[in-house]
């Protein structure tokens, strides 16, 4: 039997997509022998020179500060069937180099965790310049038509509404796998949540709220964060965690906000042990990004999804809504008032978790490793019989 080759393609554009793709890799190699080929790359970095740094930083300087007109561009490309003028500069953006890299690496299976590449190897696998198996795995609790092309053998999905609408779309229910969307291992773990408390310097009986989003996030104006928590009974047992991330002007935002807290807060820039924070916490305020979602959900933590970007960050939005694991807020003055809410009453805040806890597919990465395989072993015993005659 020949060593599995497997390509991962992904793009850093939006970083949820890349997210998975290392989460699936690490799915994968998991349940296939060592000498198993398994490789990701960044199908921006087939782009010429800056224009991939010059992409994602358009994007999120649009979402960060005109939302609104990133909302229009997601809806005027919403097409399923009609190719439309982006999709067609996609398909023709630096193919050669990308064609490349497949024939060196030989592949017998490409998944793609971005619409953009699953767009391209569609169009080359229709131009018979590939010739295997394609795989997309959507990244987000909503479809859209450009995660949709003729040639993909299989979709992977995160929930049954992503499901439904590709079948609407034409897509054969046979073609669809849902295993929810892949993400890393460690979130499977039992955590203790007093004793991360405990390490993290917390009052392990005190009910924690962890911020994330980054600077291009719900807590991007620190001060506005600060006011919100600053609004709420003093009395409450409550207890902050904010992560910054990468942003380090942010992070030192949000360290001179932190004195004016009324409240036990503590602020972090970029950790890489966030399965602790979600499992030390009791409610998570985010946006509507579906790997934070994800991993949020599988630990079982409620979310607030504050101000979701429009386009796909509110269809995200509105899929945990109807799991009844979160609620969406659009103003810092709203925050307040259902953060009040909650921790008032403890018992909506442990029937949310108990609704996201049960939200998605647990093992989402291995689920979908399995899939993989056995589409590529599906493909292999094919291949055989035909050479057999």
């Amino acid at each position: 039997m020949f060593e599995p080759r497997i390509l991962i393609v992904s793009s850093k554009f939006g970083g949820g997509h890349y997210q998975a793709g290392e989460a699936l890799a690490e799915g994968l190699r998991s349940m296939l022998p060592k000498d198993a080929q398994i490789r990701h790359c960044d199908y921006g970095s087939f782009f010429p020179k800056g224009t991939d740094f010059l992409m994602r930083t358009a994007y999120l300087k649009m979402v960060k500060n005109t939302p609104s007109i990133w909302g229009k561009i997601f809806k005027y490309t919403n097409t399923t069937h009609a190719e439309n003028k982006y999709r067609n500069f996609v398909k023709g953006f630096r193919q050669k180099s990308f064609i490349h890299y497949i024939r060196e690496m030989e592949p017998d299976i490409i998944v793609n965790t971005h619409f953009m590449s699953a767009g391209v190897l569609a169009e080359l696998k229709r131009k018979g310049l590939i010739k295997v198996p394609l795989v997309t795995v959507v990244t987000d609790y909503v479809i859209h038509g450009m995660w949709i092309h003729p040639g993909i053998d299989l979709y992977i999905v995160g929930c049954r509404q992503v499901q439904e609408k590709l079948i609407e779309a034409g897509i054969k229910e046979e073609s669809i796998m849902i295993t929810g969307i892949p993400i890393r291992l460690e979130f499977e773990q039992d955590l203790d949540k007093e004793e991360l408390r405990k390490k993290l310097g917390f009052d392990p009986n005190k009910t924690t709220i962890l911020f994330m989003g980054g600077a291009y996030g719900p807590t991007s104006k620190a001060t506005e964060i600060i006011k919100a928590i600053n609004r709420l009974n003093p009395r409450l047992q409550l207890q902050f965690l904010i992560v910054a991330g990468k942003d380090e002007e942010y992070y030192q935002a949000l360290k001179q906000s932190e004195k004016e807290c009324l409240f036990p807060l503590k602020c972090l820039g970029y950790v890489n042990y966030v399965e602790e924070l979600m499992a030390a916490s009791d409610l998570l305020v985010s946006k509507g990004g579906a790997l934070t979602i994800s991993e949020a959900l599988t630990l079982g933590l409620p979310i607030l999804m504050f101000k979701p970007i429009p386009g796909q960050e509110d269809g995200n939005a509105e899929f945990v809504e109807s799991t009844g694991g979160g609620m969406t807020v659009l103003s810092s003055e709203e925050l307040t008032r259902v953060l009040q809410y909650l921790s008032q009453n403890p018992g909506i805040l442990r029937e949310m978790s108990k609704l996201a806890g049960s939200a998605l597919p647990n093992c989402s990465s291995q689920k979908a490793a399995r899939a993989i395989i056995n589409l590529r072993e599906k493909e292999r015993v094919s291949k055989e019989q035909v050479i057999g005659g």
